[in-house]
């Protein structure tokens, strides 16, 4: 018999409290049909949640780390079959709680105007295979095939925020993978070059499209699906979970970035979301562009 110590009840308690928070925080803002003096007097509390949220977060996120990370030693070593599903599940509800935190402090930061966009150079393919990684286990878990592939003429490296990148990849392909029961979530990945502008560096549009086989989303539900805290409809929530912030977290951090995010999906056909961001060419590449044969 498999006996939980100290350590894992704990870390259990802890992915369950911040859920809890996360679901107080959602229904706290879902309460926009609230007679005028009752959201006025929840005005207080509200600010005062929204500006709590990266203390808590961070607070959080060390212990989490310890979490999972000892759910992975637990699986690199022996274990029963029970044993093992039970410590997967413990290292997926981890990551799982990871990525809420992430959409929370970017939220946090949304609101208070500090969410900022810090491109550098980096390598996109890297970029798009750290995600493709990250959640191969999951697609596999459930039956899915997950296929990324980065189009040939898309240089090795570019000017981009990967952290941001990385977050809006992993909330969309997160959702994908979620909402698909059968079938497959293909990630497919081009860029074409921007026209001359002589005030700014070369650069290129980058698309991301991520098709998925799943659900799919009414016409009437898709809007909406962008703002804060909302999903396509209460039986959603209750059957998938989660807090509907990743959306609205990704389609601002890709109009910070010069993009947008898009979603083109009818019930029972499928999603397709197209996430553009705007990403500068490196000094290497442009160089290398410029010069002629010798």
């Amino acid at each position: 018999m498999f006996v939980p110590p100290p350590w894992l009840t704990w870390g259990l308690g802890l992915i369950a409290a911040a859920l809890a928070l996360a679901r107080a925080i959602g229904g706290g803002h879902r309460r926009s049909d609230a007679p005028a003096d009752v959201a006025t007097a929840s005005e207080p509390p509200q600010r005062l949640t929204s500006s709590s949220i990266a203390t808590i977060g961070h607070e959080l996120r060390t212990p989490l780390n310890g979490v999972i990370g000892m759910a992975q030693t637990l699986l690199a070593g022996k274990l029963e079959p029970t044993q093992r599903r039970q410590v997967k599940v413990i290292a997926e509800s981890g990551r799982s709680l990871n990525a809420l935190l992430n959409n929370l402090l970017g939220y946090s930061k949304l609101e208070a105007g500090r969410l900022e966009i810090a491109p550098r150079e980096e390598d996109l393919r890297n970029t798009i295979g750290h995600v493709a990684e990250l959640f191969a286990p999951l697609a596999q878990a459930k039956g899915l095939e997950l296929r990324m592939t980065v189009a040939p003429n898309l240089p090795e490296r570019l000017v981009f925020d990967a952290v941001r990148v990385r977050q809006c990849l992993s909330n969309l392909v997160s959702n994908a993978i979620k909402f698909t029961e059968a079938g497959s979530v293909t990630v497919t990945v081009s860029g074409t070059s921007c026209p001359p502008d002589p005030d700014r560096a070369p650069s290129r549009t980058v698309v991301v499209q991520v098709a998925d086989t799943g659900i799919g989303i009414p016409p009437e539900r898709q809007a909406c699906l962008f703002q804060p805290f909302v999903q396509a409809d209460d039986s959603i929530a209750r059957r998938f979970g989660g807090t509907g912030l990743g959306l609205s977290i990704t389609r601002h951090l890709a109009e910070s970035m010069g993009g947008s995010v898009t979603l083109q999906s009818a019930p029972g056909e499928g999603s397709v979301f197209r996430l553009t961001f705007i990403a500068g060419d490196a000094v290497r590449d442009v160089a290398g562009d410029d010069a002629g044969p010798n």
